[in-house]
Formats: structure tokens, sequence, C-alpha cells
């Protein structure tokens, strides 16, 4: 009896010569091209889509189509942006369904332009305190750079740029004042003289600490609970005769009371939810609270406050 079986049908298999291209170091703004070697080793036609666009990359030239045995190449382009290591795996697409995960890879050393070393302050520092750090220009254009400090961001922040006495490459003596209790997170703004670039950020994180403490700093509300609807916020400070002297509502339906904890300079903050003010199905609600005391570091204190979940409230049956 003769065979019924069929060929398997004509398949396209896209074949590269090559995976990767290395730069080796390269200019921040550099375009970052290579020319892959692509063959089509199968008995179809391949159709070359272009690539996966990661990181800003392209392909130039696609779609296109290769005949079986047809060679071409694939042409992607990136750009260096960012300076650091370039590391990018890009996934070619085509009508190959067995080369679906298939990828290339670019990589690179991308050298600054301009670029402050250490790249970022970090501080932390007590209340009062004061913190002293250098940092040196560095980059490709660094000879070329005359810095200004054009804005700090803040005013415990003070930054100057230093001429080398001998002619060398100029440094930003950045000097922190503690006058304030909390978190700081922006960037010190350099204006180069340059047309590229033309300004330069140095980040910066400084955490100040005073001598009040409130825990939790993020006080929750749990609706779901039957009863009343109350959390409590513990305060204290290692000033001798601490005081809380008020506790005000900020933003929000609720109602606060304070009392003198047991260690003696400690209090306990009472937050209650006003449910008379809340709609019957809300699943949650914001507020903030202001915790005013003598403690010198931080007189005033905001806290945030969350409630969430639907109340669980038992609902009155109409009047017959």
């Amino acid at each position: 009896m003769a065979s019924t079986s069929s060929a398997p049908a004509p398949q396209p298999r896209l074949q590269l010569k090559d995976l990767q291209k290395n730069f080796g170091e390269v200019t921040q703004g550099t375009e970052l091209q290579h020319a892959f070697s692509v063959t089509n080793a199968g008995d179809a036609p391949l159709v070359l889509r272009g690539i996966d666009k990661v990181a800003g990359c392209d392909a130039r030239g696609v779609p296109k189509t290769l005949a079986p045995g047809e060679s071409s190449v694939l042409d992607i382009s990136c750009p260096s942006a960012i300076a650091g290591r370039f590391d990018t795996h890009l996934r070619v697409l085509s009508n190959d369904a067995s080369a679906y995960n298939l990828e290339v890879q670019l990589v690179a050393s991308v050298l600054p332009l301009l670029a402050m070393q250490p790249t970022m302050l970090e501080v932390h520092i007590a209340f009062g305190e004061t913190n002293e750090q250098d940092f040196v220009l560095a980059g490709t254009r660094a000879h070329e750079a005359r810095l200004t400090v054009k804005d700090t961001g803040d005013p415990v922040i003070e930054a100057k740029v230093v001429a080398d006495a001998n002619g060398g490459l100029a440094h930003v003596h950045v000097t922190t004042h503690g006058t304030r209790v909390g978190m700081i997170t922006k960037n010190i703004v350099l204006a180069t003289n340059l047309d590229s670039p033309s300004e330069l950020l140095l980040p910066y994180s400084v955490q100040i600490k005073g001598t009040l403490e409130i825990n939790p700093t993020n006080p929750v509300i749990n609706l779901r609970v039957s009863g009343p609807k109350t959390t409590t916020i513990h305060v204290a400070s290692s000033e001798p005769g601490f005081a809380v002297r008020a506790v005000r509502v900020l933003d929000g339906p609720f109602t606060t009371a304070f009392e003198r904890g047991d260690a003696g300079n400690d209090y306990i903050v009472h937050v209650t939810m006003d449910e008379s003010k809340m709609p019957q199905d809300v699943r949650g609600v914001t507020g903030d609270i202001e915790i005013v005391s003598n403690d010198h570091t931080e007189p005033s204190r905001k806290v945030p406050l969350l409630a969430f979940g639907t109340q669980n409230r038992v609902p009155v049956p109409p009047n017959p």
C-alpha cells in the first residue's frame, strides 16, 4: 500500500553570524550602531520585522524579506545617553517561529561628558550638626567646563566651587547644615558654561534627626473592627522637661486626646475616627494631625493618618 504522508511545509530559518557587539569605551552621547549579518537558512521566505524597542534602540531598513539562502544585515542603533555600563539584550522579530527568543546583545562602557565624583551626596546628621564634603569634577569635557552654582535645592545645603591652585580640575565644596529635622532629597544644579551639557546635577539625600520620637509614624485605623475606630501614637523626647502642648486635627474626620505616659518624658496620643462624619460604605479615608510640643528640634510634627476597610456597622431597622 502506498504511503500518504506528505513532506513538511517549507519554513524560514533565521541565522545570525554574531549575537553580540562590544563597543568598548565610548563617549556619552555617541550613537551605538552595528550591522548584524543575517541569513535565511530555511526553504521559505524570511521576514525580518525589526527588534523589541528597548533602551531607545531601533532597527533600520525593516521590515525586509530574504529569500531562501539570501543574506543581509540587521542594522541596529542605540543611544548612549547615560554614563556607565550599557548592556542591552534585544529580541529579533521575524516570521521564524523557532527563533522567537533569539536575541542580540550590545555592550559598551559609556564615559561621561561631565560627572561629579562621588556621584551623590549622602548625609546623616543630628539636628544642630554640620557636615562637609568635597566633590571632584570628572568626564571627557571636565577641562573645558567652568562651573558655577545655580541652585542648591534647599537652604540646608551650601555649595561653592573651589578652583585648583595648581590649575587642575575644580571641585565643589558642600556644607550641610542640620537646621531642620527630616529627610531631604533634591539636587544641586551646576551651570557648566558648555553647550552640552549646559547643566550638571549632583543629587543628595540628607537625613537630619531630631530628639522627638513618634511611633508609629504612619498610624492606621482598621474600619472593619467592631466598636470604636481608634489607634494610639507614642510620643517621646530625650529633652529634659519634655511636654506635649497640643494635638490638632488638620484634616479628616478624626478626634484626638492625649495623656502623659508612664515613662515621665512620653505621651500617648489617642486618635479616633468620628463615624458620624463618614458615609456608610466608605473604604478608606486619610487625614493629618499636628503634634505640638516643647521639643526644640521639632516643635511641630505633622503625622499622616489612614483609616481603611468598609465600616462594620449594624444597620438600624426603619421605624414601623
